[in-house]
């Protein structure tokens, strides 16, 4: 949350970047122009307004600078035309993203293929791009088609299928022919409703609560605005016209889906499934937290997205998982941390290694053996190279894996010295876990939310649980 500092930072950083290659031609520049447009649109998501045209310019900068290194398809260029795309959509900019994600459909199709959860997710915001300009028909054929995409990859009970945050567009596009959207209140809308199901102003004003004018009011507003008779008036008794009839079929799916709505919201039904969504950086603390919980609700149902320390930080900022359970975490403003568990790193030795009968190991004896790295990113990596680093030594890197499992597997098959954590130790008879002096308990397993989520319900069960 310190906006004025990284910003100052990755100026600095693109100045140096520019002067050492020469001019926008290395994608490291590309990459150092997209960190300093996602602060800027951070400061835009706080309030800055003029920070948007900011960072609208360094993505649109950062995607030339790609599309000069890479193929017109790479996915590092799809990357840098999602995020523009996403940005022109947050600024009210809807033709210019709606043409950006029209490409990013495309590439991710091609990538991916078309039924993928990641091709749904640019179907979706090209549909809320043709909604902000009024294209109804085209927003509701392409949410239609990413909800059904979502449906299949994530079941028909996940929330991500049901599109909360685009629920209100998805039934306005579903239920509403354009002249209710641009000229009925929902007011107006419950005002008719009522109307329709009491046919008598006196016994629809006592099903709202309200008066009979207020009533009165909202039905002729509805119609003066529409242009539409709806009711056929005899004294305080209604008939439903023709179009009052098609309105009232509309307004009876309105109010039957938000009462199934509210019924779904409602934490006190135990029959409605609850989901949190929790990223981690590895399996082993988060299942554990996962068993806790559930002993005390079995009622809970969990989805899991493992990743690497960085990503898994950054679903968390996002509000792509409702919490994270991870190693050594940063400290943010943003963010509410507890720890959970705490971990002593090991050497991986295989067995017929002539160092795995030893019972402790430093790490410049282990700075003369072949060794197997993870990908930067990871936790168990950071610590490895700030241990070498401290001691001004030198690995000798045989290979770099992109999971724990990978490591596991090439140390298993003689291929070199890893690193892991006790927990994640097991019981695999092909290589022993040595102790590494000083760095015992060095890793701490947070468990982490966004300080806003705290409040919510499934994540105060999860912190509960942790601390119990």
């Amino acid at each position: 949350g310190m906006f004025e500092e990284a910003t100052a930072l990755y100026e600095r950083a693109l100045q140096i970047r520019v002067a050492a290659f020469g001019g926008d031609c290395h994608k490291d520049i590309g990459v150092t122009l997209n960190h300093l447009a996602n602060v800027y649109r951070a400061r835009f998501e706080s309030g800055e307004i003029v920070a948007k045209d900011r960072a609208i310019s360094l993505y649109i900068r950062a995607k030339k600078v790609k599309e000069s290194i890479f193929s017109p398809n790479h996915p590092e260029v799809l990357l840098s035309r999602n995020n523009l795309a996403n940005m022109m959509l947050m600024g009210g900019q809807y033709a210019d993203a709606a043409l950006e994600h029209e490409h990013v459909l495309i590439l991710r199709t091609e990538l991916y293929g078309a039924d993928h959860l990641q091709t749904a997710t640019s179907i979706k915001n090209l549909a809320i791009a043709q909604l902000g300009l009024g294209k109804f028909d085209d927003a509701l054929r392409l949410h239609k088609r990413a909800l059904d995409i979502r449906e299949q990859g994530y079941g028909e009970d996940h929330p991500k299928t049901a599109e909360r945050a685009n629920l209100i567009k998805i039934i306005i596009c579903l239920f509403f022919p354009r002249w209710i959207y641009h000229m009925a209140t929902f007011a107006q809308l419950k005002a008719f409703h009522a109307l329709a199901l009491e046919h008598n102003f006196h016994r629809a004003a006592e099903r709202l609560h309200l008066t009979q004018p207020a009533v009165s009011i909202q039905v002729k507003k509805l119609e003066q605005d529409s242009g539409r008779s709806l009711f056929l008036r005899n004294g305080h008794g209604v008939a439903l016209t023709d179009e009052g009839r098609s309105l009232f079929e509309l307004t009876t799916r309105i109010f039957d889906a938000e009462a199934q709505a509210r019924q779904m919201l409602d934490t006190h039904d135990k029959e409605v499934p609850r989901t949190l969504h929790l990223g981690a950086d590895g399996p082993h603390v988060a299942l554990d937290l996962i068993a806790k919980v559930q002993r005390h609700d079995p009622g809970i149902r969990f989805r899991v997205s493992l990743a690497n320390a960085e990503t898994t930080w950054q679903n968390l900022l996002s509000m792509q998982v409702d919490a994270a359970v991870m190693a050594n975490s940063k400290t943010d403003q943003r963010v509410f941390s507890q720890t959970v568990a705490t971990q002593d790193l090991l050497a991986l030795i295989p067995v017929d290694h002539v160092l795995s009968s030893r019972k402790t190991i430093s790490f410049k004896e282990l700075a003369r053996c072949s060794l197997i790295f993870r990908e930067h990113g990871s936790n168990t990596q950071q610590i490895v190279d700030s241990a070498f680093s401290n001691r001004d030594l030198v690995p000798k890197v045989a290979l770099v894996m992109g999971s724990r499992e990978g490591v596991r597997e090439a140390v298993a098959r003689g291929l070199g010295i890893g690193f892991g954590f006790d927990r994640e130790l097991g019981c695999d008879p092909r290589f022993n876990g040595v102790t590494i002096p000083g760095f015992e308990r060095c890793n701490k397993d947070m468990l982490l939310c966004l300080k806003k989520q705290k409040s919510a319900s499934l994540v105060k069960t999860l912190f509960a649980a942790a601390q119990g």
